[in-house]
């Protein structure tokens, strides 16, 4: 390697490690532009005629440590936009990160690729979603951590397409000895979250609670996975009548939302939406009708005015002027 795309290299995985601080410090516009630019440094630190011929030269690995750098600084850009609710980037940055990683471990390709499809699943798009999702399931080689990776995946894209029997034997897949407590804690997560889709709104309680637990001892009380947790939470207590305690569950994920992404998150619409039916449970109409139109405004804004996902909140609004 030459001098000058050793030391392209090395700006690059300063500016890659710079964009994850400013990230955690919530600077997202800064972190954004940050690793644009580290990415940006990784495509000069890689041989000459590489991208221009779409194959590597002669020596060279086809998921050399500069390409493979590279793909791993998409996955972090991706990483930003999917939780800033922009799924269509996401997807777009995926698609170039899995494009680098033809060729490099089964690890990298599992991973990449569970990415691609979640962001495809929250756009709506379930068929290209479960396709990515198993073509994940496809390359994870027999390694246990791997299979409950692309399980999990695939389980969560069934349970959305109203496959529930099929979404269960995947979560049960990807709960092994293996599994390390962080993805446990995701599929109990997504367990509760089959149950509430199913209408077993009692059985969702203890997998959502272990989720919520393991995830709170993971990454902290305010972290995004413990809101998500609580949103999921607060929405089986809701349809168990437990409206004190749905509430306070769904302010907490909806604080740590806003406090995070600001008011016009998508997770913070969803909150909402949730605030919203119990409100209107209480008979608060003025509250409900509040929280369910800032909901609306949210999702719509994200997700798109025909996107299946707006289905139960528009039932909701106008089980709300039925009331009035």
């Amino acid at each position: 390697m030459t001098s000058s795309r050793a030391w392209s290299l090395v700006r690059a995985r300063q500016r890659h490690h710079r964009a994850l601080r400013l990230w955690r410090a919530g600077r997202l516009a800064d972190a954004q532009r940050c690793i644009v630019r580290a990415i940006a440094g990784y495509a000069g630190a890689e041989p000459a005629g590489v991208e221009r011929a779409g194959t590597e030269p002669a020596g060279v690995e086809r998921a050399g440590t500069g390409r493979a750098e590279r793909a791993g600084a998409l996955l972090t850009l991706a990483d930003f936009q999917f939780q800033l609710a922009r799924f269509g980037d996401a997807e777009t940055t995926l698609r170039e990160a899995v494009r680098l990683l033809d060729g490099a471990p089964p690890r990298q390709r599992v991973d990449a690729l569970v990415r691609l499809a979640n962001s495809q699943r929250r756009q709506g798009r379930l068929d290209a979603a479960e396709a990515t999702a198993r073509a994940a399931l496809s390359h994870a080689a027999a390694i246990p951590v791997l299979l409950a990776e692309a399980n999990n995946a695939v389980g969560v894209v069934l349970k959305d397409a109203g496959r529930y029997a099929e979404a269960a034997g995947h979560y049960t897949a990807a709960l092994t000895p293996a599994t390390d407590p962080d993805l446990a804690a995701s599929v109990h997560h997504n367990l509760a979250g089959l149950a509430h889709a199913e209408g077993r709104f009692a059985d969702a309680v203890a997998p959502a609670g272990l989720a919520l637990a393991l995830h709170r001892r993971e990454h902290g009380p305010q972290s995004t996975e413990v809101a998500a947790d609580c949103a999921v939470l607060g929405a089986v207590l809701l349809e168990l009548g437990r409206l004190d305690e749905a509430e306070a569950h769904l302010h907490q994920a909806y604080r740590i939302w806003a406090d995070r992404f600001g008011p016009d998150h998508y997770e913070v619409g969803v909150c909402l939406h949730g605030l919203g039916v119990a409100r209107l449970r209480r008979g608060d109409l003025p509250g409900a009708r509040r929280s369910l139109d800032e909901a609306l405004r949210i999702k719509t804004a994200v997700l798109g005015r025909d996107n299946a996902g707006i289905a139960a909140l528009r039932r909701n609004v106008a089980a709300l002027a039925s009331s009035r």
